[in-house]
């Protein structure tokens, strides 16, 4: 990536490390008192454990997910059925840790300020983990309370590495568009972006979209998500040659309206 970033990939990388490492933390911190009553010292079955938090059926992977990460977290060790606490469990330094968990928090995101969202995202999901699993509250409600996009879209937002990719990709896309009106003057380029959500990498190519003369414009924005389509549409708004549509690129596009080989340019970026 050919750009000045004020934090190394390097030094991302590695605080992005201690934001997983504080993640396992407070998932211990959410989990430990129905894993682990109080008086219970040994560990717990991890079906009873399941039972207890009423895990539905379809979040089994991320139940055994989660026993994953309190295992590399080093708090339990699972032999079959069994979670036996580990003696670092106990360890007063762990507690020490443990009991911090929030001034370790704000520690690392003063030195990668970039970092707060996700830091505001995972909490607000790991709070939420024991409904979520249960079903008592679906994910969607979680990441997007009362139809508000702004706890997701402001992990996109800021992030000078992801931005970097963004203004990448944006001008490979405004270049090909480019060459393409030279091509057919007056033609619509016809542009389908796959995957869009919350519109991040879709303002970087709209901005160098602009600047292509003479650009007959038929832009098409689809997510799966029809809440991000809508959001899309308010968001876009004020911008000429944009379609906003529900697109789930894993089924037959003609089966959802979308004709085949109509784009001339198609992207998404993950």
């Amino acid at each position: 990536v050919h750009e000045t970033l004020s934090i190394s990939s390097q030094e991302q990388s590695q605080a992005f490390l201690e934001l997983e490492e504080l993640g396992r933390f407070y998932l211990w911190s959410v989990l430990k008192d129905v894993a682990v009553p109080e008086g219970v010292q040994n560990g717990f079955d991890v079906e009873n454990l399941r039972h207890r938090m009423q895990v539905q059926t379809r979040f089994l992977g991320l139940f055994n997910a989660l026993m994953e990460m309190l295992e590399r977290l080093g708090v339990v060790k699972v032999d079959g059925g069994w979670a036996q606490l580990t003696n670092k469990a106990a360890s007063p330094d762990f507690q020490r840790q443990l009991h911090r968990l929030h001034e370790r928090a704000e520690q690392l995101l003063s030195d990668a300020p970039s970092l707060k969202p996700h830091w505001k995202l995972l909490s607000v999901c790991l709070d939420q983990l024991p409904q979520i699993i249960s079903g008592k509250v679906t994910a969607t409600e979680v990441f997007f309370p009362q139809g508000s996009v702004d706890l997701v879209q402001d992990v996109y937002r800021g992030d000078e590495l992801a931005e970097a990719f963004h203004r990448m990709l944006a001008k490979m896309v405004s270049e090909w568009a480019d060459r393409l009106a030279a091509k057919r003057p007056g033609a619509p380029i016809a542009i389908l972006e796959i995957g869009a959500g919350t519109g991040g990498t879709t303002q970087f190519v709209m901005d160098a979209l602009s600047n292509c003369h003479g650009l007959s414009l038929d832009f098409h924005y689809t997510d799966m998500s029809s809440g991000f389509v809508q959001n899309a549409e308010e968001m876009f708004s004020d911008l000429e040659g944009m379609c906003f549509e529900v697109l789930d690129i894993e089924r037959p596009i003609a089966t959802q309206g979308f004709a085949p080989e109509r784009f001339d340019i198609v992207f998404g970026q993950r």
